[in-house]
């Protein structure tokens, strides 16, 4: 009776440990499936905000250059109105432009050009001028580089939420092999069905290990 006991009590002990082990595994499969989905969501989440973020900055930085090529065109004409205005020496005519039509931003390139007429210099062509320039294209700019800053940033915030979305897929398969366990009979079988539960865990778990937490 002893010797045919010890074989049943060895599997019976084998099947409880394997069990246990299953049941293990289900449980750190089932609170890393729950994270991964929130953490998958929580990037979409990102991703779709950074993209709108993106787009609205577009928007602003074309804004910015229309404002800013107008303003180029607007100061052109007024100065060469101003230049008119002096050369037919008309002097109320010219101080009508310098006081009323220049823009205060421009006025004090105006005042610099006069100083540079002053002392027989021939002024900075406007267009070459790199100051007037950037103060006029520097918004824009600053926006064009925000909106595509965004857009990576949405972009490898969508791919987290793959990462993220790819860890759910493979616990997802673990709580399947780790699940089916204890259906086998034979302890063979279970063992095969909890070791494979056990790698997709691990290699599920290498894959979170890496990615950023939102």
């Amino acid at each position: 009776m002893t010797a045919r006991h010890r074989p049943g009590t060895r599997d019976l002990l084998q099947h409880r440990a394997i069990e246990m082990l299953s049941a293990f595994i289900l449980g750190l499969a089932t609170v890393g499936t729950g994270w991964c989905a929130y953490q998958s969501a929580q990037w979409n989440q990102r991703a779709s905000a950074d993209s709108q973020a993106s787009a609205d900055a577009r928007t602003e930085g074309t804004r910015l250059y229309n404002l800013a090529t107008t303003s180029v065109a607007y100061d052109t004409n007024v100065i060469t109105a101003y230049a008119d205005a002096v050369a037919s020496d008309q002097p109320e005519l010219a101080e009508l432009y310098n006081d009323v039509l220049v823009r205060p931003e421009f006025r004090p390139i105006l005042n610099r050009w006069k100083v540079d007429l002053a002392r027989g210099e021939t002024p900075t062509n406007l267009i070459e001028d790199q100051d007037y320039i950037d103060g006029l294209f520097g918004p824009y700019r600053e926006a064009d580089t925000r909106a595509d800053k965004l857009a990576r940033s949405g972009v490898q915030d969508g791919r987290n939420a793959i990462d993220y979305l790819m860890a759910t897929v493979l616990l997802a398969m673990t709580l399947f092999f780790a699940g089916v366990t204890n259906v086998f009979r034979g302890t063979t079988v279970k063992l095969i069905s909890v070791s494979a539960a056990g790698l997709v865990l691990a290699l599920a778990a290498s894959r979170i290990t890496g990615l950023p937490v939102s």
